[in-house]
């Protein structure tokens, strides 16, 4: 299959004091299979998408595809998006990316933007908490000790197996965080803003009920301590009762004064979701 050419130009115009931007996205040299009417569709769908999604991580730039272009009259500015766009590698979920661009673009609006990104986690819950108890399990039967005749041991394989069917959504969300992020990845995204890393580890004067970050904490590891928090803040986002119920913790309103604390949380779940879709990606066709 030859390789198709991606040329990406960036035009704007200003209208009322607002510049908005347009982008086209070129394909070539796709194969004669995926030029056919049943393929066609698929690809420019597969190749736009993986496109998007590294444009909004690489360049820091959030588009949307139309179905067909304006036209209009526009004027050539220049933006600073970072290194010049290239052709993706890898092919992401279209689902889990769609939700992420959807999160990038809800500026305005936090606890929309931050459920997006746990949704874009959230989609791979079952394929990284099945390889999670599927890894207990072979630690269990490879183990030299292991005796199917001891009941015991099979005692242990059946409550690992049991444990696939009920996990708790935490523990999804725990799962697929450790096998997707980089405890080192993690601890210097945190560290890269000070002012970030003090946030996420106040008692008080952060938000409440909710699961402080500390990077010396020896008892915990940083996956699952950022585990716990972004599940924390999910469960006062969409859970809390009135009166707080059985946690006693207030529900989050969207233009309370706690809203507008949680840039840094958004953050780190934006990092989160990033690296559990890249770690989920696949090898493209098209390259």
């Amino acid at each position: 299959m030859s390789t198709p050419a991606l040329q990406i130009a960036g035009i704007g115009d200003s209208r009322g004091g607002v510049v908005r931007t347009l982008a086209s996205l070129f394909i070539a040299g796709l194969s004669e299979k995926d030029r056919t009417p049943e393929s066609l569709a698929s690809a420019v769908e597969d190749i736009t998408n993986s496109t998007l999604f590294e444009l909004a991580v690489a360049n820091g730039v959030n588009v949307a595809a139309m179905d067909f272009p304006r036209l209009e009259t526009v004027t050539a500015e220049q933006f600073d998006t970072g290194p010049p766009p290239k052709v993706p590698q890898l092919r992401y979920s279209p689902e889990a990316s769609a939700l992420f661009r959807y999160a990038q673009s809800a500026e305005r609006q936090p606890l929309l933007r931050f459920l997006a990104f746990y949704q874009v986690m959230e989609h791979f819950f079952p394929t990284y908490t099945e390889r999670d108890v599927l890894d207990r399990i072979r630690q269990i039967v490879v183990d030299p000790s292991f005796n199917p005749d001891d009941k015991t041991k099979l005692s242990r394989l059946a409550q690992t197996i049991r444990a696939k069917n009920f996990p708790s959504e935490k523990d999804q969300l725990r799962a697929t965080i450790q096998h997707c992020v980089d405890a080192d990845d993690l601890e210097n995204f945190i560290k890269a803003d000070s002012q970030r890393a003090r946030f996420v580890g106040l008692k008080a004067g952060g938000l409440r009920h909710i699961k402080q970050i500390s990077l010396r904490d020896q008892g915990s590891t940083l996956g699952t301590q950022v585990a716990d928090r972004i599940y924390d803040l999910r469960c006062r986002i969409v859970h809390a009762k009135d009166g707080g119920g059985p946690s006693r913790a207030e529900l989050l309103l969207p233009f309370g004064p706690e809203a507008k604390l949680l840039s840094h949380d958004i953050e780190i779940a934006r990092f989160v979701a990033q690296k559990v879709l890249i770690a989920s990606a696949r090898t493209t066709t098209w390259t």
